[in-house]
């Protein structure tokens, strides 16, 4: 039997006004303020979409999409597993014209960012992919 030792990166922020930050991540979780998720959630500093129905960018509908757009974000970060590739072309066409940004990254970038951009008073929204468990 294979022992996985779990890592956990803790990030340590005041929350400004209540807002939802990135508490800690790992591979298979994200912690916000006190609330674990183990699965696809999109996070707004005001907001938590926790019924995201996918596991990858390249599975998010046009109809998740627009859920995502609700939230009016100036920017949508996006976690993915893996070495990076770009935003889904059909994303993209949607978020243009609203000026949106669809950015994909690491975990570990995109929880930062996001962070840092909420305690800079933007909106961006996080769409959180856990890596799929190793079988």
């Amino acid at each position: 039997m294979m022992q996985v030792k779990l890592r956990l990166m803790k990030m340590i922020l005041e929350s400004p006004r209540g807002a939802n930050l990135v508490s800690r991540y790992a591979a298979q979780e994200i912690v916000i303020g006190e609330q674990v998720f183990r699965h696809s959630v999109v996070i707004a500093p005001d907001t938590l979409l926790r019924d995201l129905d996918a596991t990858s960018l390249a599975e998010v509908t046009a109809a998740a999409l627009q859920r995502v757009i609700a939230l009016r974000p100036d920017v949508i970060l996006a976690t993915h597993a893996g070495a990076a590739m770009p935003a889904p072309a059909a994303l993209r066409k949607i978020l243009e014209p609203l000026k949106i940004a669809l950015e994909p990254m690491n975990a570990g970038a995109a929880c930062r960012t996001y962070n840092v951009l909420v305690q800079e008073a933007r909106r961006p929204a996080l769409m959180w992919f856990p890596v799929p468990a190793a079988e």
